[in-house]
């Protein structure tokens, strides 16, 4: 069984798949921005990150401020700021890599989310397929990934994408399409299908679902673009399916939009409806609420730009086809938005009011201070006790629902001497009230401290002390504290070493816990195309709040961050092969021994992995 359903895997991978050979190299670059988070799953990140990528910045009309929000260490985004403020013109990426001082493999990253200019370039059709067999429970197809892209030579995207995930009993249980047509010489842009909106600073609408506190201060504060993407991701539920229009005139920008979607949702006997966000239909309970509600979605907004300053409004009302939960059983929901961003000096204030017709309302106010390489930013947010809308994505603590917080964020970063690279945040955190009589509202504190050394030969090594502190009631507080570091060495040019490990030192309840895992891993690159990873992972993580959140390298794009918990080792060997700079191969296989801290026997487990990227 197992056999038959690796050679549908294989065979699926034979038809032509996306190629960008820069996204080969990014896998670990990227994903050190994401190793404060815990329990992110590497959907979620792919997500993330697709959206930059597929609706990326022109270089010569984007502002340093939009370069400081996007997910690139400090150390990339330098370089392209100091660029941007001598306002020189640049021909192409040859001279733009002149221009910057940047190696080569940071070239390829930087391109991932820039064009350099609005003119037609070439046009260029690509697709991406993924498939991956796992053996635990039993031999299975745990994935099937299929995304096909269309760039127009005039920055039009057009998109496919389709996806099963593992005992789901229809092939692509999930299908979209997403379709963007700029008319730039009337300053027009039309999307249809499927598409988000990045509008603020998320409250009521964001480009993506997975906000973050980070040690990139600037990206943790400053808003993002504010425009409608391409969605070709693979969140099933949280994305708008229609049409969207955005007009630009004289510094002012008009966005309307009109969805009518279909959600996964939870109907109750009263016919109260609740969402559902996994995107997983195996069960019957959860294929009987697959596309149970519908969401009609209508709205409009206005933004004046004016340099680097920014002002604007929005409005939306979504009619649903049942009473929801969460908005106090209406069948309605409608909201206002007013967003402004301006610099003066060395400083950038940024903000957002957002208001509910139920009278609900959330408000983000922050500001950044930048001069030479020091970055210090303070941000302050309130969400009222029921604020929700399903496409926010604002910066938050606590990811349940309905919102019920009240935070402040302080952040700084600066470069010591040439190699050393230091930051650090604070959060205070808090829920307004308790929904449970007798229970205090929980409430506290978490810090992180980052520092990095480099040597000329791209020697590195990267620590992380975090420490995190949750005030409840009597008896219940957490106090978590966390080491990791990650690290290469460099033999040659194309053979390394890494080394990534991390700590987690917990005391609930008076009992003090300690898990921890360690990742060692070797990369060795052919003059004919072929990279080669292997290496191994151990770890000892006793409970559920000592578990160790660790990257182990794999399929590229994948962000194989593994969440570790039990006692065990796991083994990896990665093999890569490219033909004639258009077609990459790539496999996978992983294995694991693991037994829980209460188990007497180790449980075994693998998985391969198969992807084949091919440009057109």
């Amino acid at each position: 069984m197992l056999l038959k359903k690796l050679l549908l895997g294989i065979s699926v991978l034979l038809i032509p798949v996306d190629f960008l050979a820069a996204e080969n190299l990014l896998s670990e670059v990227l994903l050190d921005q994401f190793l404060d988070l815990q329990d992110i799953t590497a959907d979620e990140i792919e997500s993330y990150l697709e959206q930059f990528t597929t609706n990326p910045l022109i270089w010569e009309n984007c502002s340093a401020v939009e370069i400081e929000a996007l997910p690139l260490s400090e150390r990339l985004k330098e370089p392209l700021i100091n660029l941007k403020a001598r306002k020189i013109s640049i021909r192409d990426w040859a001279d733009f890599a002149q221009k910057t001082g940047l190696e080569p493999e940071e070239v390829e990253i930087v391109k991932l989310f820039f064009r350099i200019t609005q003119k037609p370039g070439s046009n260029r059709i690509s697709l991406l397929n993924f498939t991956s067999l796992v053996s635990d429970p039993e031999p299975d197809v745990n994935k099937n990934l299929v995304r096909g892209k269309i760039y127009y030579k005039d920055g039009g995207v057009a998109g496919v994408v389709a996806e099963r995930d593992a005992g789901e009993r229809t092939l692509w249980d999930y299908r979209n399409v997403s379709l963007r047509i700029p008319v730039v010489s009337y300053g027009v842009e039309l999307g249809a299908a499927a598409f988000r909106f990045n509008w603020g600073h998320g409250l009521l609408f964001s480009r993506n679902g997975m906000p973050r506190k980070s040690i990139n201060v600037s990206s943790t504060i400053l808003p993002r673009t504010q425009q409608f993407g391409v969605y070709l991701g693979s969140d099933e539920n949280r994305y708008m399916s229609g049409a969207n229009f955005t007009y630009k005139k004289s510094g002012f920008t008009f966005y309307s939009m009109a969805s009518n979607h279909y959600l996964d949702a939870a109907i109750s006997d009263s016919g109260h409806g609740s969402f559902r966000t996994t995107g997983i239909h195996i069960s019957d309970v959860e294929l009987s609420g697959k596309n149970a509600i519908t969401e009609k979605t209508f709205g409009a907004g206005l933004l004046y730009v004016s340099k680097d300053n920014q002002w604007g409004a929005l409005a939306f009302r979504s009619q649903y086809s049942h009473p929801l939960k969460y908005y106090s059983g209406n069948n309605h929901i409608q909201g206002y938005s007013v967003y402004q961003k301006f610099s003066s000096g060395d400083w950038v204030f940024s903000g957002e009011g957002a208001f509910l017709n139920s009278g609900e309302f959330a408000v983000v106010q922050g500001c950044v201070f930048r001069q030479g390489g020091i970055k210090a930013g303070l941000q302050a947010r309130y969400f009222s006790d029921q604020f929700f809308t399903s496409m926010s994505g604002a910066v938050k603590e606590f990811p349940s629902t309905p919102s019920n917080e009240r935070g402040l964020y302080a952040g700084l970063s600066t470069k010591l001497l040439r190699f050393y690279q230091v930051s650090a945040y604070v959060d205070f955190f808090a829920k307004n009230r308790s929904f449970k009589a007798g229970v205090n509202p929980p409430k506290g504190t978490e810090a992180l401290l980052f520092v990095q050394r480099r040597w000329k030969k791209q020697h590195f090594i990267d620590i992380r002390f975090k420490r995190s502190l949750t005030y409840q009631s009597a008896g219940e507080d957490i106090l978590k504290n966390q080491i990791s570091f990650s690290s290469r060495y460099y033999f040659m040019k194309n053979i390394w070493l890494s080394l990534r490990g991390a700590t987690v030192r917990s005391n609930s309840t008076g009992i003090k816990k300690i898990g921890s895992g360690i990742c060692l891993y070797s990369t060795f690159e052919q003059s004919r195309g072929v990279q080669i990873t292997a290496g191994t992972t151990h770890f000892y993580c006793p409970t559920s709040d000592t578990r160790v959140y660790l990257f182990e390298p794999g399929t590229p794009l994948r962000f194989n961050m593994v969440s570790l918990y039990g006692t065990g080792y796991r083994r990896f060997m990665t093999v890569r092969q490219k033909f004639r700079k258009s077609i990459d191969l790539v496999a996978t296989v992983k294995s694991q021994s693991k037994r829980g801290i209460t188990e007497n026997r180790f449980h075994d487990s693998f998985i391969i992995e198969f992807q084949m990227l091919v440009d057109l």
